[in-house]
């Protein structure tokens, strides 16, 4: 039986998010070939209004966007 590695794969971060902005942005590209299927758009929505809903001090928008290379990377 093979054991994950878990190490490779966490991430951690000294970088804390401070002060009276603590809302965090994700962009779901919805064309092109980073476009999330339609489950994996609704199960993006639901994992953010799920979390937002603890009421916590830091809270997620999530918003959908066509991909627009001309302006490089966000």
């Amino acid at each position: 039986m093979l054991t994950p590695d878990f190490t490779e794969r966490q991430y951690s971060t000294f970088n804390l998010i401070t002060g009276a902005n603590r809302t965090i942005d994700i962009l779901g590209f919805t064309g092109g070939s980073e476009a999330l299927s339609s489950i994996a758009q609704t199960a993006l929505q639901w994992a953010v209004d799920n979390y937002n809903g603890l009421n916590t001090t830091l809270q997620f928008n999530f918003w959908y966007k066509f991909p627009s290379y001309r302006y490089g990377c966000l």
